[in-house]
């Protein structure tokens, strides 16, 4: 199983949890109580540290953590090895920018294997004190059903490479061209043209000879 990151010193985690403890009154005021229960992503309130100060009640189900075991720890420390770098981008765009478009990172449950969330976080500030709200949704399965696709294209295409065709798709750019998006590898067994040419701009209609192309 890999193993947690945990980006934060143990002296940071004690003293997190018992910041959220003193400040309950102000996030009350932040996130009136049982507001954000009402929603099925978990959504968690953290300080500048990373530190959550406040996690809803989807957090269990979400998660497969209880909301009081959140408080007073990083989100990140149960967040899988490999995306240590992608949650530490995130969180330095959100206190930089203030926002930060949403990432997909594998979450370890405390009994059982990792799922995908996907994280959004923004910076709200209230008295002067900023905090930054997070919401993390179970996207496993709508994943798993995009690897099932593209396993099933990836055979399709296979399949055509064999055969005697060539399977292209185009795309109208902003120039109202239209630009190959997908070639199937045995272009250029059938055509001469390699994948790369192909590619490029006016394809298939560049190669063609300028009385067919007024009948494509």
């Amino acid at each position: 199983m890999t193993s947690r990151p945990n980006f934060w010193p143990p002296k940071w985690r004690r003293a997190g949890r018992a910041t959220a403890t003193r400040e309950a009154g102000d996030l009350e005021a932040l996130a009136p109580p049982g507001l954000l229960d009402l929603l099925m992503e978990a959504v968690c309130l953290r300080d500048e540290e990373g530190i959550v100060q406040y996690a809803n009640a989807a957090s269990a189900q979400v998660l497969g953590v209880p909301a009081a075991q959140l408080v007073g720890a990083p989100l990140e420390s149960y967040l899988d090895a490999d995306d240590r770098m992608a949650a530490m981008t995130h969180w330095q765009r959100v206190i930089g920018l203030g926002a930060a478009p949403p990432v997909e990172l594998r979450w370890w449950r405390p009994a059982g294997r990792p799922i995908w969330v996907e994280m959004r976080s923004a910076v709200l500030t209230q008295n002067g004190v900023r905090r930054v709200a997070t919401a993390l949704q179970d996207v496993t399965r709508r994943r798993a059903a995009e690897a099932d696709l593209q396993q099933v294209r990836d055979e399709l295409i296979g399949a055509i490479a064999a055969g005697p065709g060539v399977l292209y798709r185009l795309t109208r750019t902003e120039d109202h061209r239209w630009q190959p998006v997908l070639i199937s590898a045995n272009v250029e067994r059938m055509t001469g043209f390699s994948v790369h040419d192909a590619a490029g701009p006016g394809w298939p209609h560049a190669a063609m000879a300028p009385e067919d192309v007024s009948r494509r």
